[in-house]
């Protein structure tokens, strides 16, 4: 069962560091030797990958707090109707 899930999560990572034609090739190499960088290089480049971080730190950090606020909440609303004799026992 483990192997069912992580073989994927491998096989995304070794393609990460494939070249274009290693990935595309048959039969699929498993071990990516040498590692290709060109990927990661290309989109650092040519993207604002940077500013997408930043925005999910910014959404994360403004919304943590509303978000626990609410589960917490819908946690103990049952806790809190037992306690003041409104729950069913």
């Amino acid at each position: 069962m483990a192997l069912a899930w992580l073989f994927p999560v491998y096989w995304i990572i070794a393609t990460a560091f494939k070249s274009e034609t290693e990935t595309i090739a048959t039969p699929p190499s498993f071990v990516p030797f040498p590692p290709d960088f060109e990927a990661f290089t290309y989109v650092i480049q040519n993207s604002p990958i940077f500013r997408w971080y930043l925005n999910t730190i910014l959404v994360v950090c403004s919304d943590y707090g509303r978000f626990d606020f609410v589960c917490s909440d819908v946690r103990l609303r049952p806790f809190a109707a037992r306690v003041h004799g409104k729950g069913s026992n």
